[in-house]
């Protein structure tokens, strides 16, 4: 998981730059909602098992760069510190 969250953090925050930050964060929690609901479905393998980290890696971090994208797009850079954190806690 821990692998795959650097290469999925990097891709949301190139897609974050390109894309709207708020759709892009809706695509992120649905394919977590997905890859749950897929991993709760099939029956458990070492393949399903790897399948599921590998995803959870891409997703679990990928929110860092839209959501304080966001913030400092709503509330200016000023500010974003505080209120990334507060948004993070």
């Amino acid at each position: 998981i821990g692998l795959f969250n650097i290469f999925g953090c990097l891709l949301s925050g190139s897609w974050a730059g390109k894309y709207s930050k708020a759709k892009l964060l809706t695509w992120i929690y649905a394919l977590r909602a997905v890859s749950i609901a897929a991993f709760m479905y099939f029956p458990m393998s070492a393949t399903s098992v790897y399948a599921f980290s590998i995803v959870t890696g891409l997703l679990w971090l990928a929110t860092v760069p839209p959501t304080s994208g966001l913030v400092a797009q709503m509330f200016g850079l000023p500010y974003m510190g505080l209120l990334y954190g507060i948004v993070f806690l």
